[in-house]
């Protein structure tokens, strides 16, 4: 007979204002110092006579928090949880994020745990740690750029629900013109895996290590007020197996 018991705990507190950005243009005003943000926490409780992989307790605490010093302020975002600590198997990504955003004029950045967007068929929001810049100066041209590890090595120790991994590193630049009327984006992204980062995978995992190259070209037109049309064509060069020979 399967026994469960299952006990959820949320708690939630919420500051008078959270921050998204660092915004040293206005730093040398004279401002109190000011702690503000909010923080989001449950936690699991479970209990049951079958043999199970997962923590008996599990919490997980999220939130951000933004310290502000006259007009110097510095927002941090965070994710910690325990889910993983005692798992059987690996995944290739972590359960524990911290990122900040700091911005000064028309600079901000990304570092830490973070992720971008350039394009829908280049880099779309996927999770990276290292860094990321967006330069947005006045004027018509606009540019961004990351690099980072997209996944960490993660061998494979002969549990199905290991996700193995090669480490896998992740450089991006897009550059834009806009006017009101139109833009035109080119944009540049490549990924390589580490071969030597783990042993050899089963074939039947199908895990190989792989390098692409995305270029491409992206434009808008503003047909009216309410009505824009865009389009893209990219181009993807994709390497199979790093490890096969030439010819």
């Amino acid at each position: 007979m399967k026994q469960k018991l299952l006990c959820i705990l949320l708690l939630s507190v919420a500051g008078i204002s959270m921050a998204q950005s660092v915004d040293l243009e206005q730093f040398g005003q004279e401002k109190p110092l000011k702690v503000t943000g909010n923080i989001a926490a449950n936690s699991v409780y479970y209990n049951s006579n079958q043999n199970s992989a997962r923590e008996p307790f599990t919490y997980f605490l999220q939130g951000t928090l933004n310290v502000q010093l006259y007009s110097f302020a510095m927002p941090i975002s965070y994710s910690f949880t325990n889910q993983g600590e005692k798992l059987d198997y690996q995944l290739p990504f972590n359960f524990n994020r911290l990122s900040l955003h700091p911005k000064y004029k028309w600079i901000t950045g990304h570092i830490g745990d973070v992720n971008m967007a350039f394009s829908p068929y280049t880099l779309n929001g996927h999770q990276f740690t290292g860094g990321g810049v967006d330069l947005t100066p006045k004027g018509r041209f606009k540019v961004s750029a990351m690099a980072g590890r997209l996944l960490k090595a993660t061998p494979d120790n002969e549990d199905p629900r290991t996700v193995p991994a090669y480490k896998r590193m992740g450089y991006g630049l897009k550059t834009e013109y806009e006017t009101e009327k139109y833009s035109v984006g080119v944009i540049g992204f490549y990924a390589k895996d580490a071969i030597n980062s783990i042993d050899s995978v089963p074939e039947q995992k199908k895990v190989l290590p792989k390098e692409n190259l995305v270029l491409s070209v992206e434009g808008t037109y503003k047909i009216s007020n309410n009505l824009d049309v865009f389009a893209e064509y990219a181009s993807s060069a994709l390497t199979q197996d790093l490890r096969a020979q030439d010819g």
